[in-house]
């Protein structure tokens, strides 16, 4: 997990998040800063979309979501990040779900889960871990609010065990 702060009054924000290795999956939001750093008056479980429009992950050469959402939560507007939250979750065809609804994902449950995967899909099937730099870019509609706001990520990786004919153990990531 890593965090990041985003200063107040900004409409766009870049960063670096990884450099060594493309993490499986990538799940991020935006909290309050204040609440992020202890103010017992605000939620830091609070999630909100903050006014993101459009964000962009690059990992590995690769660009995510492959079309950019066109994202407006004050006129409803998120359907299509809330369906690939489920899919890149492997919840999408379940009987058993999150429990996020709709309604929730857009008032302070706001997850943005992203799959990095070659496939695309959610299984518990063999990716070679591949080397690079993962970074996230995310564009506002409106200003970051005074005091900024705190990006939590926290991302997957993939880890390969062996065991050599003398039995000795050797991860890889």
């Amino acid at each position: 997990m890593r965090a990041f702060m985003v200063n107040a009054g900004r409409t766009e924000f870049s960063q670096n998040l990884f450099t060594s290795f493309v993490p499986r999956r990538l799940i991020f939001g935006l909290v309050k800063q204040t609440a992020f750093v202890g103010n017992d008056a605000v939620n830091p479980f609070n999630f909100e979309p903050h006014g993101l429009r459009e964000f962009e992950i690059s990992a590995g050469g690769k660009r995510f979501p492959y079309e950019k959402y066109k994202m407006d939560f004050a006129n409803g507007n998120a359907v299509q990040p809330y369906v690939d939250m489920y899919h890149a979750l492997g919840q999408h065809f379940n009987t058993s779900n999150c429990g996020v609804t709709y309604k929730q994902f857009k008032n302070g449950w706001t997850i943005f889960v992203v799959d990095l995967t070659a496939s695309q899909d959610e299984t518990s099937g063999f990716e070679l871990v591949q080397n690079g730099s993962t970074d996230i870019r995310l564009e506002f509609s409106e200003a970051v609010p005074a005091g900024g706001l705190e990006l939590v990520v926290m991302a997957e990786f993939d880890e390969l065990m062996s065991i050599d004919n003398q039995r000795r153990i050797k991860f890889e990531s």
